[in-house]
């Protein structure tokens, strides 16, 4: 389903241009360049103007942070993936080549998948507290991507240097429609539904349309217990690793430190108020997905 003028507004966020090359818009679909900034607003206008289809380049953060205007407007996202991991995109099957986003573009296929919400702030993916922020906010100390180049590595090397450090452990107070208890840990995950997969592919989650957020937080992480937790992923039964506590709900409200840290929303860095509560809106973002 296209725009009434047929017409398929194609907005991005990002730097590298390389990508257009290799779509072919001809001249059914105008292109807007516009600044990671300015695309909200774009977005929301070509949404008012009664677009109904509007195809996004950008990372998970860029994602997550339209996906109430699309909610709202209850219209139809292309999810054109130009970040640096692109979960979403990958656990939905959309292609990573940009050769092949031009079919992705005019494609039928429409999946209606969760979105959770913590604070009033939409996610797709997760909210980390603790080891990832800290990672993120270490890599860009480190200027790691500019040295390593790639933020793959970066990443990686950043990681290592957080968890040599030993930061304190994190008090957190947890209260859910499934129960509620407290517990210390160094780091946490609230995923936008459950991680499995396929023994040795890559971590991804089962299913966008689960109905539920999964809490996950390791008892420790020191490196038997890391060693441990490498191996139920590589075997995609992450879930069932002995050292990693598991929590399934569909509302959550975190108690922890302070009257507001920082935390990753879909690997963006912000500071959020304590208590966070984290909603669950059940196939509420309509995405566009091939064929398959």
């Amino acid at each position: 389903m296209r725009s009434g003028n047929g017409d398929l507004p194609l907005t991005r966020s990002g730097r590298a241009w390389r990508w257009l090359d290799e779509l072919h818009l001809g001249d059914r679909h105008p292109v807007w360049l516009v600044d990671p900034d300015g695309i909200a607003g774009r977005v929301r206008e070509l949404l008012d103007a009664g677009h109904r289809r509007i195809a996004v380049g950008g990372g998970d953060g860029t994602l997550a942070s339209l996906a109430a205007l699309f909610v709202a407007h209850d219209a139809e996202c292309v999810a054109l993936p130009l970040g640096t991991h692109n979960h979403f995109a990958r656990d939905l099957g959309i292609p990573l080549e940009p050769a092949r986003w031009t079919d992705l573009l005019e494609a039928a296929g429409i999946r209606e998948v969760d979105v959770g919400e913590a604070n009033g702030r939409p996610f797709l993916n997760n909210l980390a507290v603790g080891l990832y922020p800290r990672m993120v906010r270490e890599r860009a100390r480190l200027d790691g991507e500019r040295l390593l180049g790639s933020k793959r590595l970066a990443s990686l090397w950043a990681t290592i240097q957080v968890l040599r450090r030993r930061a304190g452990t994190i008090s957190v107070s947890w209260r859910s429609d499934a129960g509620h208890g407290r517990f210390d840990t160094r780091a946490l995950l609230i995923a936008n539904n459950d991680y499995a997969g396929e023994p040795l592919a890559p971590l991804s989650r089962s299913r966008l349309d689960g109905g539920r957020l999964v809490l996950f937080h390791p008892r420790s992480l020191a490196p038997a217990d890391l060693a441990s937790m490498a191996s139920f992923a590589l075997a995609g039964r992450v879930s069932e690793c002995p050292g990693l506590d598991v929590i399934h709900a569909r509302q959550l409200e975190l108690e922890l430190p302070g009257r507001t840290l920082q935390v990753a929303l879909d690997g963006e860095l912000i500071r959020m108020a304590s208590p966070i509560v984290i909603r669950h809106q059940a196939r509420r973002l309509r995405v566009v997905v091939g064929a398959d």
